[in-house]
């Protein structure tokens, strides 16, 4: 159900990673659940309860991130005043992207951002 939500989820990728390791197919059986895991396991649990709604008559902005191989985005609309977030994207970059300058790491978390959004993922 989390990845289901991920675009909703603040920073979903390097929150769910602890999660992610512990269950790849090299993985013990049963799984190994560390205080890591359950940790993001909680974070991910409390994410889900809070969910924004999208209104499509209103400006929607996009603001990215790049950080530790990971791209960040959260696409928001003005609301009261104030940018209120409505979807979040959360991925990890690949070995290429990762590999770049950190100003160009930043144009590839964009461009993974606004392929997400135009797929229809968000």
């Amino acid at each position: 159900m989390a990845n289901y939500c991920r675009q909703w989820i603040s920073e979903y990728a390097p929150l769910s990673r602890p999660l992610l390791d512990i269950s790849k197919p090299e993985s013990p059986e049963p799984l190994q659940r560390t205080e890591t895991a359950n940790t993001a396991f909680d974070d991910l649990k409390l994410a889900l309860q809070n969910a924004p709604a999208p209104n499509y008559e209103k400006l929607f902005h996009l603001f990215v991130h790049e950080k530790g191989g990971f791209a960040q985005a959260a696409l928001t609309q003005g609301h009261c005043g104030k940018q209120q977030p409505i979807a979040y994207i959360s991925t990890k970059l690949d070995p290429v992207a990762s590999a770049l300058p950190g100003c160009l790491k930043a144009v590839a978390a964009t461009y993974y951002a606004v392929i997400q959004i135009s797929s229809g993922e968000v």
